[in-house]
């Protein structure tokens, strides 16, 4: 598995580990990390020779440097040093007469270069990339490299694309777009959900009525989780005019913001005190339990073609809680598509007004009217229980026996 680092691995790279069971052994290379084991091999980037700038005080102009001088980005030091390295082990493998799989997490999309490198060296092993975020697609990604790249970014986002054994999407949209748009062979693209796990449910929000009692005012109290400002995709400046404006408007709201760094999250909160608090990054153990006190979820999407195929990777844990979601996403995208499938929240268009559209939504819940009911064999389907036999059918060699894919209870 080809991943930043080991200690900031997502839920869905941490289910990954979980099915070490199928392999001789998983192996994490990552760019980043304190453990070195024969599992865990910490490829160290070349030196940064614009780092110079920097200690010279030039940061602004680094970045520009790096820009437009490294392609697709700085990672370039690291992916070069990280393909002899994967070289010198899966050489070793196959000598061994061992089957290899790499796995490619991605973003970093760059990362996936590496992957591409070791399948052209040997083309016998199996390579998965993980698209949790599409590449081009995506304008956040796309608009961020310069013009004069762009084009040969599509050149080896199509080489991916082709060379690989399987495309994973997260849902059925992006699957579809990847057939659709990019003419990728269906037999190479499958749709894989993020997913949430039952003992982190159970064992950090099972006392959360009695914490939201305890712990809550008369507000209605919203939370988001993770990064609000990520413009375009997310607007978060929009969603501070929203809440400014209802909270002046007469309805007591708060907006509780877990996790973001951001310099534009530490501003609202300063310019709307009392109406926006914003928390420090924790576990994600912790993160559960603290917004379980809140009495709503928030996630947002802009409206764009790519926001209609994005699933965020934590909806999984936001329906598995036992509180309301508000969507502001596009009316006919994957989010959706879940949360209208799970029953456990309410979607907002993002094409609408979100001033008038959540506050309809908090006022028709306050007043008890069309309230969502939970599907619970609908949430259950997104459990790592569920999700665990479609990775596990993706990533082992086919060729092997179908009694070598069950999976226990872990």
């Amino acid at each position: 598995m080809i991943v930043k680092s080991r200690e900031s691995l997502n839920q869905r790279e941490k289910g990954l580990l979980k099915l070490e069971h199928l392999f001789d052994k998983i192996v994490l290379i990552a760019k980043e990390g304190n453990r070195m084991d024969e599992k865990n091999i910490v490829v160290h980037p070349y030196p940064n020779p614009f780092g110079l700038l920097r200690v010279a005080g030039l940061n602004n102009f680094k970045t520009f440097i790096e820009r437009y001088f490294l392609f697709p980005s700085r990672n370039i030091f690291f992916v070069i040093p990280a393909i002899r390295k994967l070289k010198e082990i899966v050489s070793g493998d196959l000598a061994n007469g061992r089957k290899v799989t790499i796995l490619s997490c991605l973003p970093p999309h760059d990362f996936a270069i590496i992957g591409l490198s070791i399948k052209k060296k040997y083309p016998g092993i199996r390579w998965v990339v993980d698209w949790q975020d599409l590449w081009s697609y995506d304008e956040y990604y796309y608009m961020r490299v310069p013009k004069l790249y762009r084009e040969l970014l599509r050149v080896i986002e199509k080489s991916i694309l082709f060379s690989c054994d399987v495309n994973v999407t997260t849902n059925p949209k992006a699957k579809r777009v990847l057939k659709d748009y990019f003419n990728v062979p269906g037999d190479k693209v499958v749709a894989i959900h993020h997913h949430y796990n039952e003992d982190d449910i159970y064992t950090h929000t099972k006392d959360r009525r009695t914490a939201r009692a305890a712990c809550l005012d008369d507000m209605l109290n919203i939370g988001f989780l993770g990064n609000l400002f990520k413009y375009p995709k997310v607007d978060g400046e929009r969603i501070v005019d929203t809440v400014q404006a209802i909270s002046v408007g007469g309805l007591p709201i708060k907006l509780h913001i877990f996790g973001d760094r951001s310099k534009y999250a530490k501003a609202a909160a300063r310019s709307q005190k009392g109406r926006i608090l914003l928390y420090e990054p924790t576990s994600h153990a912790e993160s559960l339990r603290r917004i379980s006190k809140c009495n709503f979820l928030l996630l947002v999407l802009s409206e764009s073609e790519n926001c209609n195929i994005i699933m965020n990777i934590k909806l999984p844990f936001y329906i598995s809680l036992d509180l309301p979601i508000i969507a502001i996403v596009p009316e006919n995208s994957s989010v959706a598509d879940i949360i209208r499938e799970t029953g456990t929240g309410y979607v907002i268009p993002s094409a609408e007004d979100w001033k008038v559209g959540l506050k309809r939504v908090l006022v028709n819940h306050m007043e008890g009217t069309n309230i969502p009911t939970r599907n619970l064999l609908a949430i259950h389907s997104y459990s790592w229980e569920k999700i665990s036999p479609q990775w596990a059918s993706v990533l082992v060699n086919p060729q092997r026996q179908s009694s070598d894919l069950s999976l226990t209870k872990y």
